[in-house]
């Protein structure tokens, strides 16, 4: 009966808003020729702004010259979100899924900032992380500049430090990108764990540059020397942290010499040099290749800390690999949500005979468990043992953090895996087709229950990085720049 009752106390104040006849309060929203004239009730505004509780004090406030009506200014709020949150402060409600107010969140909680309107804050962040997951990719860079300065918008400030923790690379997918701050482009540059191919990076970085000062064509071939020293002057903290001599010849030939007027003359001789005789130059130190070299398709379930942690468990190694460390890459083999989830004919084909694999799994569990194992040799299609002393088992908190990262290495070698038509498992341990835990041949438990049930799947085959495969890409790289090496132009 309660809330009933207060439906219509809500219906009654809400009419104030709509026919504000007995306003005492006048405010003056924007600036220049976009401002609007509200009328309001103090009694209103105070009880549920401190703001205005405070600005409507004896103490400060304001009256026009008949005394009968308080006045307030607000140039740094535009007229349009000042209404949706008058209308907020009058009725209690706000239709966040409205086009209108989608478009001005953050206009929306950087006002309610100001009016001390802390529970609409807290209710727009849950409303966004909720349902509103895409707008926040495409709006990162505002919403992480504009959280770093508001600490109510915390809870944005966290999904997004946790989207960059997973995914660095989503900062330049986001629609907002080339209002990323110079400094703040910078400190991505210089990461390792950046995922994709440098030559993209580079696409990116001269996107940014031509966004911060428009030059007077798009079209390359008609910029002047003036646009190129522009361009260069907006690059030249960026430059020095791309990765040049991580990029093929053929991709420098085609994407990076229309723009070698950016570069230095020593830069350019070190990477002609490079392409020419595959020599590296030995003043420099030349930064790692970066994460994208790690695994050939981005892993739904886990981010790349978890690849260095497998990776040193592999090796045996007491401190974690860092990405650029990493003596493997992680080939795809199959994905549960892509291939079929309990698709045994799938699994037998995609695995059987390609050496060693590590199977990653989701587990139905509401921190979103990780359990996965490392098999060393090849899994098979005839049932049998497969003995070795290398393969493990393991748990993760989840797929996000390496929390509570568990390792169980095998203690009964000869029953290590289990290889079978319906069944491949590594041994009772670990049974993801049938659900089951049960500790046999491995050292410990991995999961507290011995019932589970499997949400997704990844199977990725681990191939050692080989230093011919490295000295066959530089004589392709030779062999792509033998036009760089007929030019024998520098500038």
């Amino acid at each position: 009966m309660t809330n009933y009752l207060e439906k219509f106390l809500m219906r009654d104040i809400s009419k104030l808003y709509q026919n504000a006849d007995d306003y005492n309060v006048i405010i003056y929203v924007g600036e220049e020729h976009n401002v609007s004239i509200f009328k309001a009730h103090s009694v209103i505004l105070r009880a549920r702004s401190s703001y205005f509780h405070a600005a409507l004090s004896s103490k400060w406030a304001k009256k026009d010259d008949h005394g009968e009506c308080y006045i307030l200014r607000k140039p740094n709020i535009s007229p349009e979100v000042f209404q949706i949150l008058l209308s907020y402060i009058y009725t209690g409600g706000i239709p966040l899924e409205d086009d209108t107010i989608k478009s001005n969140y953050l206009n929306l909680m950087i006002a309610a900032d100001e009016l001390a309107l802390g529970e609409l804050i807290d209710h727009i962040q849950d409303h966004i992380v909720a349902h509103e997951v895409n707008w926040i990719r495409d709006n990162l860079v505002q919403i992480i500049q504009i959280s770093s300065k508001h600490e109510a918008c915390h809870k944005l400030q966290l999904i997004c430090q946790e989207i960059l923790d997973n995914d660095p690379s989503a900062i330049f997918q986001a629609r907002d990108f080339v209002m990323l701050e110079e400094q703040a482009l910078i400190d991505m540059l210089k990461r390792d764990d950046l995922e994709g191919k440098e030559i993209t990076i580079w696409e990116h970085v001269i996107r940014w540059g031509l966004a911060q000062k428009p030059l007077g064509s798009e079209d390359l071939s008609e910029w002047t020397e003036e646009d190129f020293t522009v361009l260069q002057h907006t690059l030249k903290n960026c430059i020095p942290h791309i990765r040049f001599f991580h990029i093929s010849g053929s991709d420098y030939w085609d994407k990076i010499t229309p723009y070698k007027k950016l570069l230095s003359k020593q830069l350019k001789h070190e990477l002609k040099t490079y392409y020419i005789t595959g020599r590296l130059p030995t003043k420099n130190v030349i930064p790692p290749q970066r994460m994208g070299a790690i695994t050939n398709n981005k892993s739904v379930l886990i981010c790349w800390k978890h690849f260095c942690q497998i990776a040193s468990w592999i090796d045996e190694k007491t401190t974690r690999y860092k990405p650029h460390e990493i003596p493997y890459t992680f080939d795809l083999l199959l994905r549960g949500s892509r291939d079929g989830l309990n698709d045994l004919n799938e699994f037998h084909q995609k695995c059987d005979n390609v050496g060693p694999t590590i199977v990653v799994i989701q587990v139905a569990d509401l921190s979103g468990k990780i359990v996965g194992g490392y098999n060393p040799i090849s899994w098979k299609s005839e049932s049998g043992w497969g003995e070795t002393n290398s393969s493990f088992i393991f748990s993760m908190e989840n797929g996000k953090t390496l929390d509570n990262c568990m390792i169980s290495r095998v203690t009964s070698p000869e029953r290590a895996i289990w290889n079978a038509p319906r069944n491949p498992c590594f041994s009772h341990d670990l049974q993801w087709f049938k659900g089951k835990f049960k500790q046999s041949s491995y050292e410990k438990k991995i999961y507290d229950s011995e019932e589970f049930t499997m949400i997704d799947i990844e199977i990725y085959r681990i191939v050692k990085k080989n230093e011919i495969d490295i000295d066959m890409e530089i004589d392709n790289v030779n062999n792509g720049l033998q036009l760089y090496k007929d030019d024998g132009n520098d500038s």
